[in-house]
């Protein structure tokens, strides 16, 4: 339609007028007590649209065949900011970067991936590959083989939003990843429901028998910190710690 239309020009052109931008949100280790690494997020700032969250333009990439080049551009963006930490001399942690479905059906995803790590000299160590669960059902057998060649490259995987829609206690067993995301919504209700909080105990018990860490997301108050502490929960993600941020301080928290 016409909208559609009109924001997958303006999409085209935010690629050309270098309109994207990288926020970095930071990952907190409650056994260790210290940051253990950040998600990379993609924001727009468009000259047409003013400041448009991935909500509102995701989708159209995909619909439009634009989403590679937003995918690589976040990985590119990345790859930068870490070899530029580098260079002066910083200490690195990894960053996960969040991949659309339509990178497992695209036949240069992996060669274009090593030729950004080899072109900045990234230890794919520092990378986390965050699927969702839309990814896992897509085509199970293209989907696992290319997570073991990019775990095989020494990349992490992590499973986001985990809870909701069709991923399940299966999937962490059947595919060939490092760290579940525990989705926000179980996350909200965590401190004062007792359901919630029980679901998201056996979750994380369930990880720890996969030997799989597990991660909240949308960690947003003093409560819910306690009640994660007190399941064991690994590592925490939230506005409760920061806001995503642009620029590379938060990669070497």
């Amino acid at each position: 339609d016409e909208k559609e239309n009109s924001i997958a020009e303006a999409l085209a052109n935010g690629l050309k007028n270098n309109e994207f931008l990288v926020y970095y949100q930071p990952k907190f280790g409650l056994t260790t007590k210290t940051f253990v690494g950040c998600e990379a997020l993609v924001r727009w700032n468009s000259k047409e649209l003013g400041f448009v969250s991935p909500l509102g333009f995701i989708n159209y990439a995909e619909n439009k065949g634009l989403i590679h080049e937003i995918d690589l551009f976040v990985f590119e963006q990345v790859c930068i900011d870490l070899a530029d930490l580098k260079k002066r001399g910083k200490r690195l942690l990894p960053v996960s970067i969040n991949f659309s479905l339509y990178e497992f059906y695209c036949p240069t995803f992996l060669d274009d991936i090593k030729s950004i790590l080899t072109k900045y000299d990234i230890n794919p160590m520092l990378i986390e590959i965050e699927i969702t669960e839309e990814t896992q059902h897509a085509n199970s057998f293209l989907v696992i083989s290319l997570l073991k060649k990019l775990r095989e490259l020494g990349m992490r995987v992590l499973l986001d939003d985990f809870g909701l829609g069709f991923s399940n206690f299966g999937s962490m067993k059947i595919l060939p990843i490092d760290t579940i995301k525990i989705d926000k919504s179980f996350i909200d209700e965590i401190a004062y429901d007792y359901k919630a909080r029980q679901i998201v105990k056996t979750i994380i018990e369930f990880g720890r028998i996969m030997g799989i860490q597990t991660v909240a997301e949308g960690v947003e108050d003093a409560k819910q910190v306690e009640t994660l502490k007190k399941l064991k929960c690994d590592i925490i993600q939230g506005f409760y710690f920061s806001d995503p941020a642009y620029g590379t301080g938060l990669v070497v928290l």
